[in-house]
């Protein structure tokens, strides 16, 4: 029996916000990504908001209030689709849980 690994793209050429641009989910979280670069986070019945940026696979927050859970995330291609992957800044990705990841429904 030959075993699979999954094709993932760590660093994504993403060519055109717009593939960025929209809702994701992921465990009790959606964030919606606007066209005009702010964001709107709904976490645990709370909600966040700011505005975001993408240079490269890099997602951030640019500007967010001082409580906003997170500020990073990482975008990836797996599984013919992006995911954005939280808490792996500045870390290994073989130490990435890639169950932290907000997907497009």
């Amino acid at each position: 029996m030959e075993l699979m690994t999954p094709n993932i793209e760590w660093n994504p050429l993403i060519k055109d916000e717009t593939l960025i641009v929209g809702n994701w989910t992921g465990l009790n979280e959606t964030l919606e990504l606007k066209a005009d670069h702010t964001f709107i986070l709904k976490l645990d019945n709370q909600e966040y908001t700011g505005g975001w940026s993408l240079d490269d696979w890099n997602l951030k927050f640019d500007y967010h209030s001082p409580s906003t859970p997170y500020y990073y995330l990482r975008v990836i291609y797996h599984s013919n689709k992006y995911h954005l992957v939280k808490d792996t800044l500045d870390k290994d990705p073989d130490v990435w849980n890639y169950k932290n990841a907000l997907h497009k429904p």
